[in-house]
This record gives structure tokens, sequence and C-alpha cells, in this order.
């Protein structure tokens, strides 16, 4: 659970990153679960909430809600669109591991077939 997702704001690289503590605050500061807002496999409620909430759960440096506001403008001022800002929080979601199965290496050997 300690893979990390970047994301550019105002022309700064940041780095997104949950663990169960700081999903369990996002889950707090929106309302609903996590698998709520993935019902379905398609992300149902992520709205403006969501990501202000995701934001200042998710990014490494502690921000205030008025601070994720400006945070949403400032990126959407530069081109993006909160739907990128979204899909950056939903991809450090994921990379927790906790609501997918986890994958296999390649390279593991199944010790139940070693003779």
């Amino acid at each position: 659970m300690k893979k990390t997702v970047q994301i550019k704001i105002d022309g700064k690289e940041k780095t997104i990153y949950f663990d169960i503590r700081r999903l369990a605050k996002l889950e707090q500061d929106i309302g609903t679960s996590i698998l709520g807002v993935f019902r379905g496999g398609v992300v149902q409620k992520a709205n403006i909430n969501f990501t202000v909430a995701g934001l200042r759960n998710g990014l490494t440096e502690n921000i205030s809600v008025d601070e994720a506001f400006d945070t949403i403008e400032a990126c959407c001022n530069a081109g993006s669109d909160i739907d990128e800002i979204n899909s950056k929080l939903i991809e450090a979601i994921l990379e927790t591991g906790l609501f997918t199965p986890k994958k296999e290496e390649k390279n593991a050997v199944d010790e139940t077939k070693q003779g």
C-alpha cells in the first residue's frame, strides 16, 4: 500500500498517496464508502466534494478545504479538468490494493508444485 501517483498542480509535481487511515478519513468526509463511489465498476459519486476530500486526504502535504478548492481552480485554469484530477485520485485509491485483487508476479514460483 505504498504506491504513489503524481499529479501536476500549478506547474509542480505533487504526490497523491492513500493508506487505510487516509481512506477512512476520505470516506468520512464524503459520507459514503469507497465501494459506494465505485459501485458497479463505474465511478458514480466523483463530484466536486469527492475531489476536495480526495485532495485533502490524498496529497502528501496537508491542505485546507479552501486550498483544495484553489487547487482545483488552478488545475482547471491550466487546461486540466476535474475529471483528470479525479482520475488521479481514483488511480491512487486503486494503487492501495484494497479494492482490487492482488496480481501475481510473473516470475512467482508456485511452491505447491515444487518437488
